[in-house]
């Protein structure tokens, strides 16, 4: 994975959905090479749906531990938003003619 100057990694999806009701997972596996051994480690972290809030959660996976940090947002369901609105108008059958 590539990794800025920092040491972020840069994710290849930086925006997913989860309902209100939800949860997200994110899951973790890491390689881990010395002169003697290869590692593998995996990990987890779980996140609760927010509003609007910034949750900040550690994955330890031994012989590292990631920092997963989530911004929340809320999303207006399409039919809310004007262009959702007008598309429906565009797209719903017509009864014209009928």
């Amino acid at each position: 994975m590539p990794v800025n100057g920092s040491g972020v990694i840069q994710l290849s999806r930086q925006v997913v959905s989860v309902e209100l009701t939800g949860e997200l997972k994110v899951d973790v596996v890491a390689y881990h090479v010395d002169e003697d051994h290869f590692c593998v480690a995996k990990g987890s972290v779980l996140f609760t749906p927010k509003e609007a809030a910034i949750s900040y959660e550690t994955c330890d996976l031994g012989f590292c531990k990631l920092g997963v940090t989530v911004g929340w947002s809320l999303f207006a369901p399409v039919e809310h938003e004007p262009w959702g609105r007008l598309l429906r108008q565009h797209t719903a059958p017509s009864s014209k003619g009928t």
